[in-house]
């Protein structure tokens, strides 16, 4: 019983995802959060997320640029959760798009990005959607108002 009480003692987050912990603000100092939209992983500072930009304007990062500068970083191949932990101390965001990574060693070293433009971003199906709701926007509200006008000349007749 003892043991398997022990064996969960683990904090399951920070087994997912690597940089819960790490990432620091450079504004406030405190940590990076992950939150999740729309199916992608973003890091944003904790002030931010709980109290809005008038506490911190730190700018969210992509989890997908956390885990490629990382790699880059590490020169790795592909990302490696064991390393990282083992390397990397902790990730300082002093700029928007700017991240320092401080290792055990006493190394630092320091990396920048270009935020996708969000044209880039949209997806073939995620484009295919907006024109569909697009077109509905034009469509729905004309048969809306035609409907309201036919059943109020009868209704006043009523």
């Amino acid at each position: 019983m003892a043991q398997r009480h022990d064996e969960h003692k683990t904090n399951p987050v920070d087994s997912q995802y690597p940089f819960t912990g790490i990432i620091k603000c450079g504004n406030c100092g405190k940590n990076f959060m992950r939150k999740s939209r729309r199916g992608r992983g973003m890091w944003q500072c904790y002030n931010y997320l709980y109290f809005g930009k008038s506490t911190c304007f730190a700018k969210q990062i992509p989890e997908d640029v956390l885990y490629d500068i990382s790699t880059d970083v590490l020169g790795l191949t592909e990302f490696s959760y064991d390393i990282f932990k083992k390397r990397i101390q902790e990730i300082q965001v002093p700029a928007p798009n700017a991240l320092v990574f401080l290792f055990y060693t006493g190394e630092k070293v320091q990396r920048e990005w270009q935020n996708r433009s969000r044209s880039a971003s949209w997806m073939d199906e995620m484009r295919a959607v907006a024109s569909i709701k697009g077109s509905q926007r034009t469509v729905l509200p004309s048969i809306q108002w035609a409907f309201i006008r036919h059943h109020h000349k009868t209704w006043r007749k009523a």
